[in-house]
């Protein structure tokens, strides 16, 4: 492992820390005895997402800290009778257990823990039958697929005007799930160690498509661990994956990094980039928005430049990978020169910081040099928010992007 990557390592275990005590706290603070259930020593079960979003949003879930704490108990040790809401659809979720599917919508229900440790679904002191099905994982011991809609993690969904969105996942997932798994396998076969990172703090998966409103793949703290990916592109392939996996999980990477922002930025993180010119196009974006996006490129960017040298991908594939990595390109371009001549290095950095966007800098210098000037006769002109492969190919055939 190279000192840079030794650098990121140590920085994500502090962050996780952070976050690890901050819902130990909140647990306590609920109730101090569900630590005779757990094993206290256990720091998977604090990085469970939905505990995030279930203290976020606890208006928002119908799920309660049992249900949620059930599969992370010590087998003998889990209650045996809980109450369990089924959802929309007949659902209840257990976390690290599985998904309990009933017939009725929206109805209380009591499980019960045999001495077997197996269970039963009961409505009042009636039986009931009842499907488990088990967690969708991305590999062993690696991330799980949320297959199914859980109310308390669409309250994470940004909202546009307070307007409550719908989305589909059941369906876009099994329609995606082969493409994310042969992009996970591609990015553990191209950078295993930022793979290896990835798959230590990122718990959760989420594909989404959504069915009213427009909005963007995203990561949030208030389901810490997890990424969402929006896909709503018809033509969304492995390369898209590769792309919107490197850059949700390093959102999610990131967030641990700067925990404690203070440590790593001298100035207020909510400070305007506005405010450091007098042109008008920055929006709302802040200084910790520039930095964030920074790494996010950066991961994004060693993926798709990795699956570039290792001639990963042929035909249409290496065609939208080089759009890809000249359209992140040109943000990092765009970002790095604001930074060093609107701010300044000295002004936003603290020593900690500027260590982390050495590493940053000095990799996505080499990128560039390896593809700028190969690359930068293609017209992007067209390209909204997120890359868009049916413009790319409009304003850039094949035979113009190999030249």
């Amino acid at each position: 492992m190279s000192v840079g990557e030794t650098l990121f390592l140590e920085t994500v275990q502090i962050g996780m820390q952070y976050f690890i005590e901050k819902i130990q706290f909140l647990l306590y603070k609920d109730n101090p005895d569900v630590f005779d259930l757990i094993d206290f020593d256990d720091e998977n079960i604090y990085q469970e997402p939905l505990l995030f979003a279930q203290f976020c949003f606890p208006d928002k879930s119908n799920l309660t800290l049992e249900n949620l704490l059930y599969g992370y108990m010590q087998t003998k040790l889990r209650p045996k009778e809980m109450i369990a809401n089924s959802d929309d659809f007949g659902r209840i979720y257990l976390a690290n257990f599985g998904w309990v599917i009933t017939s009725i919508n929206k109805q209380e229900y009591t499980i019960k823990t045999l001495s077997n440790f197996d269970i039963e679904l009961y409505i009042k002191d009636e039986k009931v039958a009842f499907t488990l099905e088990p967690l969708c994982l991305l590999e062993e011991g690696g991330p799980e697929i949320i297959k199914y809609p859980i109310n308390v993690l669409k309250a994470c969904h940004p909202q546009v005007s307070g307007v409550e969105i719908e989305l589909d996942i059941t369906e876009i997932t099994k329609e995606r799930i082969q493409q994310l798994k042969n992009a996970w396998r591609l990015m553990k076969q191209l950078i295993p160690a930022q793979y290896e990172l990835t798959k230590k703090i990122v718990n959760k998966m989420v594909v989404f498509n959504l069915i009213n409103g427009t909005g963007n793949s995203f990561a949030t703290t208030s389901a810490n661990g997890t990424a969402f990916f929006h896909c709503y592109q018809p033509e969304y392939n492995e390369v898209f994956f590769i792309d919107d996996i490197a850059h949700q999980t390093g959102h999610v990477i990131f967030y641990a990094i700067t925990a404690e922002p203070e440590h790593f930025i001298k100035l207020l993180p909510e400070t305007l980039l506005q405010s450091f010119t007098d042109k008008t196009n920055q929006g709302t974006r802040t200084v910790y928005i520039l930095f964030h996006a920074l790494y996010t490129y950066y991961v994004t960017l060693i993926f798709l430049n990795k699956a570039l040298e290792m001639n990963s991908f042929r035909g249409q594939k290496l065609h939208e990978s080089r759009g890809r990595i000249c359209f992140y390109i040109n943000k990092y371009r765009h970002d790095i020169t604001f930074l060093k001549e609107c701010i300044g290095l000295d002004a936003l950095f603290t020593d900690k910081g500027r260590k982390l966007y050495d590493k940053i800098e000095t990799d996505l210098t080499e990128i560039n040099n390896n593809w700028y000037q190969k690359l930068n006769h293609l017209d992007l002109t067209n390209q909204p928010y997120n890359f868009t492969y049916s413009k790319f190919i409009e304003l850039n055939p094949i035979e113009k992007v190999h030249q």
